[in-house]
């Protein structure tokens, strides 16, 4: 055992020049300059960006017809839906009803497959964090980001669709960055979240995957919030999708803004809780190896 003594702290500089000291009790890292951080950011985006481009290579770019799924299988799922909707159940109550399901299936996927893939976000590169010491929580950044290029090809395919049904940019367009906003933020959180959780119980993908199945049916992707009882209403409205699939249809459809203050409240509150999410990430990540 060693006798450390403030005559025997050595400073050093990190590759990224960051001031660390040794001490008996602690490691202190001093404040990064501005420089610094921006470096840091800048490295970090790097790094983004080559895992989504190597994703996409290998998922979309490397398969025959995998660019072609991608743009057809939301329309396929809007099809199905629409289908039972109108023709099993009857239901009329909608114009542009195929449109709507389309709409809300494009931005459920998007949900839907990063909170499903979220356990085996950090799993599936367990041999790269093992070998190298590469950021973890840039892997799970690299993981939504990923999910986000997939979710812009399926933006495309609703466009073309507004476009065939008549509908083009408005100037309720401006609100679209707010929703978006507010779903990122309750998507981050829960990523964040169930990335930790998968490292350690790996079996999670599969119970997210009936979780969101039921999930959806519980949202109005399908129906409108009118179709709820009013009894109900109060307990369905706890649902961030309830406010959040409504707002995409106002503003690309009905040509309305969206109703703000639920919004408001589900980002501020979710962009709290996703902060608290990565400062357990930073705390629980020294665990991680013992279970990749």
């Amino acid at each position: 055992m060693y006798n450390f003594t403030w005559k025997d702290i050595e400073k050093t500089r990190s590759k990224n020049d960051f001031l660390i000291k040794v001490t008996p009790s602690e490691t202190i890292q001093s404040k990064k300059s501005l420089n610094d951080i921006a470096k840091h950011i800048s490295l970090n985006i790097q790094r983004i960006r080559f895992i989504v481009a190597s994703e996409a290579k290998t998922k979309i770019f490397d398969k025959a017809l995998g660019q072609a799924w991608l743009l057809v299988e939301p329309i396929i799922i809007a099809w199905l839906y629409f289908f039972i909707t109108t023709i099993v159940f009857e239901y009329t109550g909608e114009k542009k009803q195929f449109l709507f399901i389309l709409t809300s299936v494009v931005f459920w996927r998007w949900f839907s497959r990063t909170i499903d893939g979220s356990p085996l976000s950090i799993v599936g590169y367990s041999s790269v964090l093992k070998q190298t010491r590469f950021p973890v929580l840039v892997i799970v950044m690299a993981f939504m980001a990923t999910e986000m290029f997939f979710f812009a090809i399926s933006v495309l395919v609703l466009i073309v669709f507004l476009f065939l049904y008549g509908y083009y940019p408005n100037w309720m367009y401006i609100y679209l960055p707010l929703v978006l906003a507010t779903q990122f933020s309750f998507m981050l959180f829960l990523t964040v979240i169930f990335s930790i959780i998968g490292t350690f119980f790996k079996d999670l993908s599969g119970l997210l995957y009936a979780l969101t199945g039921v999930w959806w049916y519980l949202s109005p992707g399908i129906y409108p919030v009118s179709k709820i009882p009013q009894d109900w209403l109060w307990l369905y409205m706890l649902n961030p999708f309830a406010h959040i699939l409504p707002a995409y249809r106002n503003i690309f459809i009905d040509n309305i803004s969206p109703p703000l203050l639920p919004l408001l409240i589900i980002l501020t509150v979710f962009a709290i809780f996703s902060g608290l999410a990565i400062k357990l990430f930073n705390k629980a990540r020294y665990y991680f190896f013992a279970f990749l």
